[in-house]
């Protein structure tokens, strides 16, 4: 997949929100040209975050994956005056986006690629990308994507178990779906 393919699917996702609807955290896999889409819980602490990331290396591994792409939102902001940084979630002129990290293995796939976009929103329409910025690994303006999840990615792909491919992610769930009953007929 095409990174211009992972920025059509997440302009789609977006078609279909509210207007103060967000993008859940979602891992986008594609093996052998179909793809599956995740949604992620993302806990809001560092172990959640670790946890996530290590399912994402889980799932790139046992599929083999020819490409991922992990998104989520966040916010962006300027530099103060004095040259200071604030975090951006408490910056006056902070501006929301999504951002990618897509990571592939194979043929129109190969290489690493960060893509961002600035979100637009209105009172009345679902929000809308804007402003498209593509950084990758190779090129002109390359540039190192590194932190808990492309690195996730990254030795999800170096685990990568050969023979794997998209249909264990239905094992995968059938596993999650049977914990899931056993721990409900637990609590009754």
């Amino acid at each position: 997949m095409k990174v211009e393919q992972f920025k059509n699917a997440i302009e789609r996702i977006g078609e279909t929100l509210d207007p103060d609807g967000d993008w859940l955290p979602t891992f986008f896999i594609e093996k052998d040209g179909k793809v599956a889409v995740m949604g992620l819980f993302m806990p809001d602490n560092l172990e959640g975050h670790d946890m996530v990331a290590r399912l994402m290396t889980i799932v790139t591994a046992i599929t083999n994956a020819d490409a991922a792409c992990f998104i989520s939102t966040a916010w962006i902001a300027p530099p103060n005056p004095d040259g200071t940084i604030t975090r951006p979630r408490d910056h006056p002129n902070r501006k929301e986006i999504i951002n990618g990290y897509c990571m592939g293995i194979r043929g129109e796939a190969d290489g690493e690629a960060m893509m961002m976009a600035k979100i637009r929103r209105s009172p009345d329409k679902p929000p809308v990308l804007y402003d498209w910025q593509l950084y990758e690994s190779e090129g002109e303006d390359e540039c190192t994507i590194e932190g808990r999840f492309p690195d996730a990615i990254r030795e999800g792909f170096r685990l990568a178990d050969l023979s794997g491919n998209l249909e264990r992610l239905e094992i995968f769930k059938k596993q999650w779906e049977a914990t899931s009953e056993d721990e409900g007929a637990e609590t009754q």
